[in-house]
Formats: structure tokens, sequence, C-alpha cells
């Protein structure tokens, strides 16, 4: 009786690392190179290069290339997960899910633009980003670009302002942050 609750255990552990491989929507090349694809007008490319080293140390990345003349920069891919499955009663086998990111800054008219490809490794598997989870990658790059916007020097451009003769609830108006990035993306 015990061996069958046992059993049934490893059915549910393998079942749930079989759900993190390709599950829910993936992106197409063409999401991909949207989402992949930021501008930073009135930014120069230095600035953009700064900024989105320091974010991806901000976010627990590794940097193991960072070329500020090239505008190349890659991270080591950063572990976000663990799947393990027993294959005996004393004996189990673990695979991790790792993550990192390839970007390029370039110079564009009046500005730089900022490329991020992900990389997804399921043990040392390399997933293409076409097979990774949409959501999971789309809160992958808004925090991202919201801690590179973060990391860029204040503008000296001059800002609008609003001003409203109404009264204004406590919290109105406050930017929500992107959603963590938690769940595994493929």
């Amino acid at each position: 009786m015990q061996y069958t609750a046992w059993a049934k255990g490893i059915v549910a552990v393998a079942g749930l690392g079989l759900l993190l491989l390709g599950c829910g929507r993936t992106m197409t090349p063409a999401e991909l190179a949207q989402a992949g694809t930021h501008p930073y007008a009135g930014r120069s490319r230095a600035q953009v290069f700064r900024a989105a080293t320091l974010a991806l140390r901000t976010e627990g990345y590794e940097i193991v290339s960072a070329d500020e003349g090239s505008g190349r920069i890659k991270t080591a891919a950063k572990t976000i997960g663990a799947q393990a499955v027993a294959v005996s009663r004393s004996y189990a086998v673990a695979t991790e899910t790792s993550f990192g990111w390839s970007i390029d800054v370039t110079a564009k008219g009046n500005g730089a633009v900022l490329h991020a490809e992900p990389r997804g490794y399921q043990g040392s598997q390399l997933y293409e980003p076409t097979q990774m989870n949409a959501d999971w990658l789309d809160r992958a790059f808004a925090t991202l670009y919201k801690d590179v916007d973060a990391n860029l020097p204040a503008s000296s451009a001059p800002r609008e302002t609003t001003t409203t003769s109404a009264p204004v609830a406590p919290g109105a108006g406050k930017k929500k942050d992107a959603a963590p990035v938690s769940a595994a993306p493929f």
C-alpha cells in the first residue's frame, strides 16, 4: 500500500516536470523580435549599455562578457528552478532550469536600441526562445526593460506636467511594477 502511494507521487512529480516543458502559448519569431527590441530615444548607446549591464547584475545575472565597443553583453545562465524525479525508492534525478540573456545595444538615429535574446536551458539542453512559455517571456522582458529604465541617468528633457482640480485617491496614478519572474519559462 505504501508503495502504491509512493508510485503515485513519482507519477505526479514526473507529470509536473512535463508540464514545465512547453506548457502554454509560445512566441512566434516575429513576436520574439518585437518583444526583444526596445528603443531608447534621446539616449546614447553608452548610457543604455551601462544601464543594461547594471540591470542584469541587479537581477542576479553574472556578466560573462561585456564589450562596450561592440555593444554586446552576455550573461551566464541563472538557475530559476529545479525538478526532481524519483527513479527508485532511494534514487532521484534532478534537473535544473536556467535562463540567461544575450544583449546587443546599437545606436540608431537620435538614440539607441537594445535587442535582448533570451537563452533557456533544461539541464544542459538549450531551448530555443520559440519553445519557451510566452507569458513567462513577456514578464522577463518587462522586468529587464523596467530595470534598464531605472538605471538610466535622469533625462534632461522637460517633462509634461498635469494638474487636476478633483481630489485624487491615495495610491492613484502609481505605476504598478512588472510582475516578478518566478514560474519556469518552458
